[in-house]
């Protein structure tokens, strides 16, 4: 005797799955009209074959229905886009979903990136190089913070 609970599955939750489809419900609202949860819908999928079917014309039918209602849309000044994007981004990501992307940054070779750290001292240096590294220093704070402000130099100037 097989062991588990016995399944809720019945051959007309094809017709529900795609009706859900139609109206553009996700796979939760597909699950719902079947009175169970997302993994019941996918554990059938995979044990029914007439399932798996009606539950990829549902999720067809689900998109098409996103996509109808941004082409009736596309000129009303009063459509949400960016709630249509989210919406149909978080049901159908193989289609709409945010591209992610990887960088990876390498060295030479595919090895390590190689850094050098240079110091700079100011007590070193003739009068015209401080001029230059002050000048230097201030066109990059100005660039970060915005302001006008020259940089701020401890040293008393010559």
């Amino acid at each position: 005797m097989a062991g588990g609970r016995p399944t809720k599955y019945k051959p007309e939750y094809c017709e529900k799955v795609i009706k859900v489809g139609k109206l553009g419900g996700s796979l939760t609202k597909m699950a719902l009209a079947c009175d169970v949860d997302k993994a019941s819908l996918h554990d059938w999928a995979a044990k029914h074959e007439e399932f798996a079917l009606a539950l990829t014309r549902a999720r067809a039918e689900s998109l098409a229905w996103w996509e109808d209602q941004a082409q009736k849309n596309m000129g009303n000044a009063k459509f949400n886009s960016s709630l249509w994007k989210m919406m149909v981004g978080s049901q159908h990501r193989e289609e709409y979903g945010e591209m992610k992307r990887a960088l990876e940054i390498t060295g030479k070779d595919g090895g390590p990136i190689q850094t050098q750290t240079t110091v700079i001292d100011p007590s070193t240096m003739d009068g015209d190089a401080r001029d230059a590294l002050r000048y230097a220093m201030s066109a990059v704070a100005r660039a970060n913070t915005s302001t006008d402000q020259p940089f701020e130099d401890d040293e008393d100037e010559e």
